[in-house]
């Protein structure tokens, strides 16, 4: 197949995430998870399709949940591999190493991406267009957006364990995160004119950036990964906080409008990115 498929996990049309290359993950991990797909794939049984030929809704979402859930456990871990150094990096100062780690993982996550939805559509013997039709077509239904959410916070099926923190410390979390996210876009703002824009390469890397940055904090003060930190918004309904709900209305209204725009183009009218009460920007 020729092409790229759009970078969806998470939820946000954007390239994120490592680099490198995809066959350097051939250790016994990653060796593992190749295993569990193929099995996962000999029970998927064939693909329905409508009248016009477009995969139906059900069928696109198991192959959209399967190809996420596989990428996701070979990303994992190679940002485990990479936290450190990067980190390291954002401890020395040195600006540059930490942009040009998060570029190639940005790089190795988009190719994992690539890799599982190809060994994916090529088993099931579905053309990537029609796939990307698929998409289109139903990436507003409800039950769609449902599970974008749920991926992008790492909620897996049937786990009812809750997060390491307790919900009054993922509250504290929640206003430190909106914090750091508001001083990193008065940084941006002030070191050229805004944040660039999100649909050019650089753009979209400097909004990177400076989430990771935010996340790399986070781990720092508290010793949670961002992860971790989406499970316990999720686990708690920190949404639904009256607290909570203050501090977002706070965050929207200190982005601005422009800001807002930025966002809006950033996450391609998607549902599921990490608007303020999330790790996203």
């Amino acid at each position: 197949m020729e092409g790229k498929l759009p970078y969806i996990i998470g939820g946000v049309s954007l390239l994120v995430g490592g680099a490198l290359l995809f066959h350097y993950l051939t250790n016994d991990e990653s060796g593992e998870d190749e295993n569990l797909l193929a099995g996962e794939l000999s029970e998927f049984g064939s693909v329905e399709k409508d009248a016009n030929g477009m995969v139906k809704f059900e069928d696109f979402l198991k192959i959209f949940k399967l190809v996420t859930k596989h990428s996701k456990l070979q990303i994992t871990t190679f940002k485990s591999k990479n936290n450190e150094k990067r980190r390291q990096f954002l401890k020395d100062g040195d600006e540059d190493s930490y942009r040009d780690c998060i570029k190639q993982q940005i790089s190795q996550e988009e190719t994992i991406y690539q890799e599982v939805a190809t060994e994916v559509l090529n088993y099931l013997d579905i053309e990537e267009q029609e796939f990307m039709m698929a998409q289109q077509m139903h990436q507003m239904n409800p039950q769609f957006q449902k599970t974008m959410m749920e991926m992008q916070l790492g909620v897996e099926e049937g786990d009812a364990q809750p997060p390491k923190v307790t919900k009054e410390v993922a509250k504290e979390i929640f206003i430190y995160v909106e914090d750091e996210k508001a001083k990193s876009m008065a940084n941006m703002k002030g070191a050229g004119g805004m944040f660039g824009n999100p649909n050019d390469a650089e753009g979209t890397i400097n909004m990177i950036v400076e989430h990771s940055k935010v996340g790399d904090k986070l781990f720092e003060k508290y010793g949670i990964e961002e992860e971790e930190f989406a499970k316990c918004i999720q686990y708690y309904n920190l949404i639904q906080d009256p607290d909570i709900q203050k501090v977002m209305q706070k965050s929207l209204q200190n982005m601005g409008p422009e800001a807002m725009a930025m966002l809006a183009q950033m996450q391609g009218g998607a549902p599921g990115g990490a608007a303020p009460g999330g790790m996203g920007f």
